[in-house]
């Protein structure tokens, strides 16, 4: 069966284990619940975004053991502070698996894509490679563990990571 969220996989896989699903998009969680209706212990939520638009959710420090955002980086006006909140929300040995589209070559039928598309939908401030992610991502304070680029279909590509949260006892 093939998923289309990473965590309506994990929510398969590990059914017994509870889960938080949180969205700013109404239609989204509509199309989480019924894709993970027969799983009870997922809950679902949705969420506002403050106005500096980093994570700022409402659950305490090292809350989470996994968290994964889908296409969600491109729409954030501040990735580090971002990636600084999921930090923060990580339990010590906590992962964050983070996947987005990715910004293509040429550079400049690029950069006219996205000023096309800040046009049509007014979240998208900017794509990344998948080397830029994890440049964000350390810059955050997280430690990449794995990463992949690839393509999605013949105009779009897409790349995955795997971030840690370590804590060092010095």
């Amino acid at each position: 069966m093939r998923h289309r969220y990473p965590a309506e996989a994990l929510a398969r896989a590990r059914p017994r284990h509870g889960g938080l699903w949180v969205d700013v998009s109404a239609d989204m969680l509509a199309q989480a619940q019924e894709a993970l209706k027969d799983q009870p212990h997922v809950r679902l939520e949705r969420i506002e975004v403050n106005g500096s638009e980093t994570a700022d959710l409402p659950y305490p420090p090292q809350t989470f053991d996994l968290i994964t955002c889908t296409n969600v980086l491109h729409d954030i006006r501040d990735p580090v502070a971002f990636l600084s909140d999921m930090r923060r929300l990580l339990a010590p040995g906590g992962q964050l698996v983070i996947e987005d589209f990715a910004r293509r070559r040429p550079a400049l039928l690029w950069a006219m894509f996205e000023w096309l598309a800040r046009r049509v939908e007014e979240g998208l401030v900017r794509a990344y490679t998948l080397a830029e992610a994890r440049a964000l991502c350390t810059r955050a304070g997280l430690h990449v563990v794995y990463g992949k680029a690839f393509p999605v279909d013949w105009f779009w590509r897409g790349w995955a990571l795997r971030a840690d949260y370590i804590v060092s006892v010095c």
